[in-house]
């Protein structure tokens, strides 16, 4: 028969101690442990003066869509005024242009701290046009350096379009000649 054994807990209350933790030592009698688990969220807040929840304030999320919707209109706005500006023609090649095939390009980019807000550092440029500025193929420059004037712009061929048009790769060839049809075509 196995032999039973007895804890030295055991034989501590047997012997009358009173019961003490299993580690520390510490009588834990007389205390009112507190309930382990989940503690539970917090309540709506009820202002108990009228009965009726007070109100937090919109979200953060509510915010941010809101903040969101009035600046596409903002931007929407902008577009037109720089269309308008720019005779419905692009600023770089003369082409007309239509309220949906417009693309507005951002003399500096905001990267560089261009304000895209600005009618006066935006330039109208075609859908066929616009992807060489943004490869940085083509630079817009600035001539007046003043903020809010809208003055004559000059057109750079950057080191990356020279090297696309000195390109003899014929993986590249299309994107070659139809870059350079955009730019001894420009006026």
């Amino acid at each position: 028969m196995a032999r039973r054994t007895i804890s030295n807990r055991s034989k501590a209350r047997a012997q009358g101690h009173p019961e003490e933790g299993r580690r520390s030592g510490i009588d834990y009698s007389g205390f009112a442990l507190p309930k382990t688990g989940r503690a539970k969220k917090p309540g709506p807040a009820i202002d108990y003066t009228t009965g009726l929840g007070c109100p937090k304030g919109r979200s953060r999320k509510d915010e941010r869509k809101a903040e969101a919707k009035g600046d596409t209109q903002t931007r929407k706005k902008v577009r037109l005024e720089v269309i308008r500006l720019d005779g419905n023609r692009s600023r770089f090649s003369g082409a007309p242009l239509g309220p949906l095939t417009c693309h507005v390009h951002e003399i500096p980019s905001r990267a560089l701290g261009g304000d895209p807000l600005d009618p006066a550092c935006c330039i109208a440029l075609t859908p066929r046009e616009h992807p060489y500025f943004t490869r940085h193929y083509i630079e817009a420059v600035l001539t007046d350096k003043r903020r809010g004037t809208r003055g004559p712009i000059r057109f750079l061929l950057t080191p990356r379009g020279h090297e696309l048009l000195a390109s003899t790769d014929s993986r590249r060839a299309k994107q070659r000649e139809t870059f350079r049809r955009i730019w001894e075509g420009r006026h």
